[in-house]
Order: C-alpha cells, then sequence, then structure tokens
C-alpha cells in the first residue's frame, strides 16, 4: 500500500529508525543472513523478476514458510526506499535487537575479546570493522558516542552480514 511504501522510505531517517526500533536491509546475502540469524523480519519486500532466479525463490518461500509478510514491489517502489544505487530487487523490515552485556560469549577458550569504537564516524569504516571483528571470533563490539549509528544504511551493508553474528552494544558510555 501507499502508506507502507511511505513508512519504508521514512525508514531511511535516522530519527524514524530510532523511533520505530527498525530498519532495512536489501540485498540477497544481508537477507539470508537475517533470516539465518533471531533477528526478527517484520516484512519481505520483492520484485517480480526477483523470483527468476531459483535461489532466489527459495529464499521468499522460506520467508513464507516462516508465516513472514511478503510483498512484491516494483522496482521503482524498491528504489524509492532503498538506499543502493542499483538493487539487487529484494529488501527486508527488521527490528533491532537490543543485547545485555551477560549475552557476551566466550567465543575462543574462555577468552573475551571486546572492540570499542569511539567516536568512528564514517559508516563504511564501522562495517568493517564489525566484519573484521566477527572472523576473528571478537564476543562482542561496543559503540561508543559519537560513532554512527549501527543501523546506518551504510554501516549495515558494509558489515556484510556480521551484525547478525555478535552482540553489538550502541551508545556505550565507555570511560565506565
Amino acid at each position: 500500500s501507499k502508506a507502507k511504501l511511505k513508512y519504508l522510505r521514512s525508514l531511511r531517517q535516522r530519527k524514524f529508525r530510532e523511533r520505530e526500533k527498525k530498519f532495512l536491509v536489501e540485498g540477497f546475502r544481508l537477507t539470508s543472513e537475517a533470516l539465518s540469524s533471531d533477528f526478527i523480519i517484520d516484512l519481505l519486500v520483492h520484485t517480480r523478476d526477483f523470483l527468476d532466479a531459483p535461489a532466489h525463490s527459495e529464499l521468499v518461500q522460506k520467508v513464507r514458510n516462516r508465516g513472514i509478510e511478503t510483498a512484491e514491489v516494483t522496482r521503482g517502489e524498491l528504489d524509492s526506499f532503498a538506499d543502493t544505487v542499483t538493487s539487487q530487487g529484494v529488501g527486508a523490515l527488521l527490528q533491532e535487537r537490543q543485547y545485555h552485556l551477560e549475552q557476551i560469549s566466550t567465543r575462543d577458550r574462555g577468552l573475551r575479546v571486546i572492540v570499542a569504537l569511539d567516536a568512528v564516524a564514517e559508516p563504511g569504516n564501522v562495517g568493517t570493522i564489525i566484519r573484521t571483528a566477527d572472523w576473528f571470533g571478537v564476543s562482542a563490539v561496543f559503540l561508543g558516542g559519537g560513532t554512527v549509528e549501527l543501523y546506518n544504511p551504510k554501516v549495515v551493508r558494509s558489515t556484510m552480514g556480521s551484525l547478525f553474528h555478535l552482540p553489538i552494544f550502541s551508545d556505550v558510555n565507555l570511560s565506565q
């Protein structure tokens, strides 16, 4: 509906993402990673031509089997709320995830390694650091004050799905 498209477009702005506690992911890989995580997916949107590839139609079927709402949109409608220049024809609306300190795991021999970012303003750098931390088995990532918002579309994209694999704490007072 027009109202739902307007809502999805509003989530391009930080103030709406923060108020609604929701964010968008785009592309086959990020949508697949979200589906295999414990993040809650509210809606999957896709274009008609996205279903042409067998792996893509399987993804949409998995989403439907889990009882998640799906909607077919036109390329223009998808582009109206997508952050990428050339969309892959699929995206999802997810609920933000809140972590508690008790959820920090000990991935490797009981050792906890935490990465803390202080005032990192470049979204691509934050996403790359999160992706690298995930690869190295870091227990958690703390985003201190002045660090770009975790659910910024560029951060989400540059994590390449790693944000779904480890606890990330936002707006942490690092001095405490």
